[in-house]
């Protein structure tokens, strides 16, 4: 729920409006993903192969506050939107 998504993408993806890379996602990582009270339809565009020009950046916890404050001051969208732990699957959580 801390992703940032563009506000139409999740029903641009559940009419079909989504490029070919999205399948092969979310067919490649099936029983990798575990989203437990999250919706096939919200999770639509977490497997988008397209970044435009987004990134995700790993920063040690302590610093995150920090990272997050120095890009949005610079006009940057910043969020956190997870942890790393040890686990063979990847949790998203409502």
């Amino acid at each position: 729920s801390e992703v940032p998504v563009w506000e139409r993408s999740v029903s641009l993806a559940t009419e079909g409006c989504y490029p070919g890379g999205l399948e092969n996602n979310r067919v490649y990582l099936g029983d990798k993903v575990a989203a437990d009270g999250v919706g096939p339809d919200d999770l639509l565009p977490l497997y988008d192969p397209q970044t435009s020009g987004g990134l995700l950046v790993a920063v040690p916890e302590q610093q995150a506050s920090v990272f997050v404050s120095v890009l949005e001051g610079h006009a940057t969208l910043a969020a956190v939107v997870g942890e790393v732990v040890e686990s063979q699957t990847i949790r998203v959580i409502p």
